[in-house]
């Protein structure tokens, strides 16, 4: 079946402006609620992160207060580095006493033994330290032997065999003897504790 609208043009447009009035009314209002959910959405989003950031300086005035309270302590070992710095300075480095009793020791033959060690160090520049010993052995030879012994170690020169004395020990005739040597600056700066050795 065939509609024919008898009605007047000027009435239908105006209907049909009326249609479009409400057309836009109704998208007009559909950006406007989308509008005010976005600005509540984000609205709310901001207070969240407000909170959380009020949280965030909360914890940083504790954890500020916190380190505050420790400042004496840091000052405190500051204080004791310094210090030990100064003591470190002041003493210089020692040599490695280890490897030097270790090199004197593989060398002593069988048969002697030691009553008196004695190392010293200088811990100025060019200056000499030095070894003294003294012990007894057996026989004369056995002291010779250690001499030689004692001048193939690089860490002493000049070794020197002060005496050596037959002495009554214990009721045993044995070999009293005197041993010294230099331990040359070099060397002691070769073998300071944490530089070598």
């Amino acid at each position: 079946m065939v509609r024919i609208n008898l009605l007047p043009a000027e009435i239908r447009a105006t209907r049909e402006r009326g249609r479009q009035q409400v057309r836009l009314v109704v998208a007009g209002l559909l950006v406007a609620f989308v509008m005010v959910g976005l600005y509540v959405f984000l609205w709310n989003q901001t207070a969240v992160v407000r909170a959380h950031l009020e949280d965030v300086e909360s914890e940083h005035a504790e954890v500020e207060a916190g380190i505050a309270s420790y400042a004496p302590y840091v000052d405190l070992q500051g204080a004791v580095s310094r210090r030990a710095e100064q003591i470190s300075d002041a003493m210089g480095a020692s040599p490695d006493w280890m490897h030097i009793l270790l090199a004197i020791s593989r060398d002593i033959p069988g048969g002697v033994w030691l009553t008196d060690l004695r190392l010293s160090a200088d811990h100025g520049e060019e200056e000499d330290g030095y070894l003294h010993m003294q012990g007894y052995t057996y026989d004369h030879p056995s002291t010779a032997r250690w001499l030689e012994g004692m001048e193939e170690i690089s860490y002493f020169a000049d070794v020197r065999c002060s005496f050596t004395v037959t002495d009554l020990f214990r009721g045993l005739d044995l070999v009293r003897f005197e041993m010294s040597a230099r331990m040359p600056g070099e060397v002691q700066d070769l073998l300071t504790v944490g530089g070598g050795g």
